[in-house]
This record gives structure tokens, C-alpha cells and sequence, in this order.
């Protein structure tokens, strides 16, 4: 019975509609993620990756080894978004055959995919972008927001802006477009930077972290699932960066991973200068990841459709603690 008033409840917000979703990289952390949000709100889904997965029960699982080979990755659905990307590569590697991997597939793809659902039929369309198509970095004090005029300063924020531009010139009353850009994620088994910082933390590692006066966006991996569900339900349009919470430093976030895993505060005080010498050390050109900003602002978002985000930061970062 609570199962089911769940799912009334759910369905109720998104304003009774039952829909065919086709899910593109169901596969992926986003992807899983939006499968059990779409179920959960009563649409049917259409799970579709190039490797096979394990779903949850109801999720039709379609395999495609090359998704820019198919011409029927959509079936008869109502809706569809895009979750396939390249981000999180840790290696460095060479800048120009790096534009190229990232275009390739967060430009290239996804504009053909997009043109797939057009051809299809599909009416409403969501392309999971990034904060980074607008900027990786703020400066201090400087929050980001869907009126800041993008200058993204990375290769993978170059290649979502790229698309996210493509894809707008692209909407139609026949199939409306929206790009969300979402800071990181947090979530069940994380990926990239968020992973080997939940690892340390799962471990107890003391990191000297503790006096680092940063602010960063997080936003849990199931509000941005339930955000997406929204955007189509709504039918919205155009850009939007999507957040579910303020703003934090980077050793308040290891507190809480280090609470979610059963330890006390080993985020230690050092004085910044050592600090700035360690994290370059061990993490190069990627040290801002963890000492720099990346404040963004989603309430256009929230203030245009009424969303509010279902989960708690803190009860994203037990979740995700209880899978590491």
C-alpha cells in the first residue's frame, strides 16, 4: 500500500501524465538514477545503452553498440532525454585529440540523437548538459545563474555548450527542447573527483582540508533525476541550471561524508600556503577541484515549474556513503 501511494503521489505532481520515456546511457549515473524515478512515477521506460545492465523491474532494456547507427532507438515514445556524455576523464591528455573525444560525443551524438527523436515522433526532449558549459570555476563571492553569459573554461565545458546551443537553435513546437546543467553529483556509487574523495572518507583518511573557505554546488544525483521528470512534464525550454541546494566548502562536504561513514571530523587545519603546495602535488592542474569555487544558482528553474527538491543534501551524502 505505501508503494502504491507513492506512486500516486508522484504521479500527481507531474500532473497525471503517463508517458513512454526513452532513456538514452540508462546505464550510466544519471541514467539508473532517472529509470527508477520514471518507474516510480508511473511512466513507461525505455532503457537504452550500449552494454547490458541491471534494471529495475519494469524497465524495457533495449542494447545498441553504436547509438549513432540506429534508427530506432525510440520505439512509439512520448518523451525522451539524453544522459550520454564524456566527462570525468582524470588522465591528461592531448588537447586536441581531447576536443575531438569530447565533441564527438557531447556535441557530435547528441545532435544526431536529437534528430532521431524528431524523426520518431517524440514531443518533449531533456539533454543533460553541465554547469560547465557556462564556467567550471567563480571567482570568490561570485555565484553563476542562468543570466551569466557562458565562457566555458574547460575542453568538456566547451563541447556541452557547443550542443546545448545546437540543440535550442533546434526547438520546435514539434518537440520541445530543454538543456539542464547540473553542478556535481552526488549520489549511489559515485564517478570521477566525488568518488575518490567518498573513498577517502569511507577509509577515516584525515585530509588537511578543514580551513579551506571555498563554495561549491553539489546537487544529489536523485533531484536531478526528479528535476528532469519535471522539465517534461512542464515542457520547458531552452538552458536552465538546476540546484538543489546552497553552496558549501570543500571540507564541510568531507565532514559530512566522513559523519555518513561513521567517523568523527578528520578535516584538519593546515595553513593554506602548505595546503595550496599539497594539492598541487596530488591532484596538478585539477587542484581547483578541490581549493577553487564553482557556486551556481538553479531558482529560475525552480521559480518557472515549481519544482523543490525531494532529498536533503546530507541524505544524498548517507546514501552515497552507504555504497562505498
Amino acid at each position: 500500500m505505501r508503494a502504491g501511494k507513492n506512486r500516486s503521489q508522484s504521479s500527481e505532481r507531474l500532473g497525471h501524465f503517463v508517458k513512454t520515456l526513452t532513456i538514452l546511457g540508462a546505464n550510466g549515473f544519471v541514467g539508473r538514477r532517472l529509470c527508477d524515478a520514471a518507474i516510480s512515477a508511473g511512466h513507461r521506460v525505455r532503457a537504452v545503452a550500449r552494454r547490458d545492465w541491471e534494471t529495475s523491474p519494469g524497465v524495457r532494456k533495449f542494447i545498441h553498440a553504436d547509438l549513432g547507427d540506429t534508427e530506432d532507438l525510440f520505439g512509439d515514445s512520448d518523451w525522451a532525454v539524453n544522459c550520454v556524455g564524456r566527462a570525468h576523464v582524470l588522465a591528461k591528455e592531448d588537447p586536441q585529440a581531447s576536443m575531438k573525444a569530447f565533441r564527438s560525443i557531447n556535441h557530435d551524438l547528441a545532435i544526431e540523437l536529437a534528430a532521431q527523436a524528431r524523426m520518431a515522433g517524440v514531443s518533449r526532449y531533456v539533454h543533460i548538459s553541465s554547469v560547465a558549459a557556462v564556467r567550471s570555476t567563480t571567482g570568490p563571492g561570485e555565484v553563476i545563474d542562468d543570466e551569466t553569459d557562458p565562457e566555458p573554461d574547460r575542453t568538456y565545458g566547451v563541447s556541452k555548450l557547443e550542443a546545448d546551443e545546437a540543440l535550442i537553435a533546434e526547438d520546435q513546437e514539434e518537440m520541445t527542447i530543454a538543456c539542464l546543467r547540473p553542478p556535481a553529483l552526488l549520489g549511489p556509487k559515485p564517478i570521477g573527483f566525488i568518488r575518490k574523495f567518498a573513498r577517502a572518507a569511507a577509509h577515516g583518511v584525515p585530509l588537511p582540508i578543514g580551513g579551506v573557505q571555498n563554495a561549491r554546488s553539489f546537487m544529489a544525483v536523485h533531484n536531478l533525476a526528479d528535476a528532469t521528470l519535471i522539465a517534461l512534464s512542464h515542457g520547458v525550454r531552452g538552458a536552465y541550471i538546476v540546484t538543489d541546494s546552497s553552496p558549501m566548502s570543500i571540507g564541510t562536504l568531507y565532514r559530512d561524508m566522513l559523519r555518513g561513514a561513521g567517523y568523527g571530523d578528520r578535516a584538519l587545519r593546515v595553513p593554506q600556503k602548505f595546503l595550496e603546495i599539497a594539492a598541487a602535488a596530488a591532484l596538478g592542474a585539477r587542484k581547483d577541484s578541490l581549493l577553487g569555487n564553482a557556486a551556481y544558482d538553479g531558482s529560475r528553474f525552480a521559480a518557472e515549474t515549481g519544482w523543490r527538491p525531494p532529498m536533503s543534501i546530507n541524505r544524498a551524502v548517507d546514501e552515497m556513503m552507504a555504497t562505498i
